[in-house]
């Protein structure tokens, strides 16, 4: 059955459309947004949702901190009998001084952003007189123990501790200012949007941390950011939330940009335009209507349809990152919760800002069930914290080196028990899960992310079962417990034992970082690259041995990964055979009406003919050619608008 031809009316359920309708929201327009004294200026960028095109007023949050926005010291507090105000002064400048020269230096031989951000820092805060021995190299100290850079700051200035005891704190103090400012570079984002009078805004940052992710309010309906890749964390969130997001537009700030400019950020050419001209902002206005025509009138048509494929069913599952999320799930199409995003409540509090220390136990409880309540009848996976270099709170940066060296997934909650943060952090989330399945009778699925080994596998389950008997119930009554497949290690280790494993009753697949761990891509600062690298053969050779594997046990696969929001990657996904895949909302009808389009002996051997090829391109190359064929080209000319080449 086509998408033109199916027979049902063109019309779209009330409770659908006002979810479509935010695609043809536009802001207020001020005559200072489209001046003519205001060039036109576009960029490329890597676009998170294809197809989508969103309008609105720019709040752009300065990349560099502003000095004057920290909180004044009291200086005054320092005054002793014997010591004046200018003494004191005199001494936090010379100590000041000389942390600096302590830094900078070696910071300066080995320049990165990071660095170049502490120099200049470190730059603006200190004027004055030299004289004070320089304590060791802060990089050498960090290189030596592993350490982060706070950490081998301050033990590098210990030296000051007893000779300046009262300056000592400040200057950590000082420091650790600098290293928050960088890690969460959109901390005025809230600020930031509040001086937009009314209507959509689009958010224009260098960076935005995914501890500030709970700034970007309603209003938000696109993020633009220089650095980020289209899979790492941040962006796939954007993606569950159904928040336009374009990244990698390198210079944009440096351009001129400036908040209440308007901005939009096209999702059929893949650029951000800023101050369009009217006649250009005609042309989008245009755009968006008949993109939001084709989604109500043809697209919608499906998001609440059954479909199927060599008459097997195809279920699509929503991640999320909220218990609303979760809620509107089964309105929205989808068959259940195929991921919770449990970081959230470990790295942003109720007011969205940056959590200082781990939520309570009770806090936890509450969370977890009001998933289980939002979820009903339908499925529930929850991932255990997975913790990563761009999802690390304040309180446990000191697991920022074992991430640095590569160390990732259970192998940070297991190591050293006795002194490890993460390894308490998980046995309380274990706790409350099981106490919050307990009190809504429900039978809950429990994730681990980036299982490597089976004896990893083990410990958890171990664990599980340990904090099952302080509670004085049994895990298996509430609990099914399943792990991510998402690493070359365990693809072409142990995962035939760990399918095998009683204990192990349904698996997923983590897309995003198995394409990462093949190809060896930055998931975290990759471009387009990362589109393309998940149709890497070798990928898709990964993909297949684990789908063989899985699939002889009979247990559960599924994918949760970001490659069904891609139409190329899901079209592998189901040729190989898969029938259990996230997508996120936007990506949903697409998906339906491709699962539902899809015909024809071709498709059983187009994983045959990828086989042979070298090249991700050309894989995707190879896919659109297959698509030309076997689907009719009046369905094609329909889906066109949202299946732009997401290879370049």
């Amino acid at each position: 059955m086509s998408l033109l031809t199916s027979g049902l009316t063109i019309g779209v359920p009330p409770h659908i459309s006002v979810r479509t309708g935010s695609l043809i929201i536009l802001p207020p327009l001020t005559k200072e947004a489209i001046t003519a004294e205001k060039k036109e200026q576009r960029f490329k960028a890597t676009i998170l949702i294809p197809g989508k095109i969103v309008i609105g007023a720019a709040a752009v949050i300065p990349p560099d901190p502003k000095l004057e926005s920290y909180e004044p010291l009291d200086l005054h507090a320092l005054i002793t009998p014997g010591c004046s105000l200018a003494q004191v002064v005199e001494e936090k400048v010379r100590v000041l001084l000389a942390a600096k020269n302590a830094v900078i230096m070696p910071l300066i031989a080995e320049s990165n952003e990071m660095n170049d951000m502490m120099v200049m820092m470190l730059n603006q805060l200190i004027e004055g007189v030299e004289g004070i021995k320089e304590p060791s190299s802060v990089v050498q100290i960090m290189r030596k123990n592993s350490i982060c850079a706070i950490t081998a700051l301050r033990e590098a200035l210990t030296i000051y501790k007893n000779i300046f005891p009262h300056i000592y704190d400040d200057l950590v103090q000082e420091c650790q200012k600098i290293m928050a400012v960088k890690r969460g570079s959109a901390a005025e984002i809230r600020e930031e949007i509040l001086k937009i009078a009314a209507g959509p805004v689009v958010v224009v940052a260098k960076n935005v941390a995914v501890s500030d992710k709970g700034k970007l309010n309603g209003r938000v309906v696109g993020v633009v950011l220089e650095q980020g890749g289209p899979s790492n964390h941040l962006s796939v969130s954007l993606k569950d939330a159904g928040t336009q997001g374009a990244v990698g537009s390198a210079s944009i700030i440096d351009s001129g940009v400036k908040s209440g400019d308007t901005v939009i950020i096209d999702g059929n050419g893949g650029e951000i335009i800023i101050n369009p001209t009217q006649e250009t902002l005609a042309l989008y206005r245009k755009q968006m209507e008949t993109h939001s025509w084709l989604v109500e009138n043809v697209l919608e048509l499906f998001r609440l349809r059954e479909v199927s494929l060599r008459e097997q069913p195809v279920s699509f599952m929503r991640n999320a990152a909220s218990p609303a999320e979760t809620q509107a799930a089964t309105g929205l199409g989808f068959h259940g919760t195929g991921l919770v995003r449990t970081e959230n409540i470990f790295m942003s509090d109720n007011a969205g800002e940056p959590r200082q220390a781990e939520p309570s136990l009770q806090e936890q409880v509450s969370w977890y069930s009001n998933f289980m309540i939002a979820a009903g009848e339908n499925e529930l996976i929850i991932r255990t914290f997975d913790l990563a270099l761009d999802k690390i709170p304040e309180y446990l940066s000191s697991v920022r080196s074992n991430l640095a060296k590569g160390k990732q997934g259970l192998t940070l909650f297991f190591e050293d028990e006795t002194s490890n943060p993460c390894f308490f952090l998980l046995r309380n989330q274990l706790k409350a899960l099981l106490l919050a399945a307990k009190n809504n009778q429900r039978k809950v699925k429990i994730m681990f992310p980036m299982v490597a080994k089976v004896d990893q596998f083990n410990r958890a389950v171990q664990l599980v079962d340990e904090v099952a008997l302080r509670l004085n119930v049994s895990a298996e009554d509430y609990f099914k417990l399943g792990a991510m497949i998402e690493g070359r290690e365990i693809v072409y280790g142990q995962l035939a034992q760990l399918a095998q494993h009683l204990r192990a009753e349904f698996f997923s697949i983590g897309t995003n970082d198995l394409t990462a761990s093949i190809t060896g891509i930055n998931r975290q600062f990759g471009t387009g690259g990362n589109t393309c690298a998940a149709l890497d053969p070798r990928v898709i050779k990964a993909l297949k041995r684990i789908i063989e594997v899985i699939g002889a046990t009979g247990k559960p696969l599924s994918v949760c990964g970001d490659m069904g929001d891609n139409w190329h990657g899901l079209v592998v996904l189901l040729a190989l055979g898969l029938r259990r895949i996230s997508v996120s909302p936007d990506s949903l009808p697409l998906a339906k009406a491709l699962v539902e389009s899809l015909a024809g002996d071709e498709l059983d051997n187009m994983i045959k003919g990828i086989e042979k090829i070298v090249g991700a391109e050309e894989v995707g190359r190879f896919i659109e050619n297959v698509i030309d064929r076997i689907i009719p080209q009046h369905v094609l000319d329909v889906m066109k608008p949202f299946l732009f080449n997401t290879l370049t």
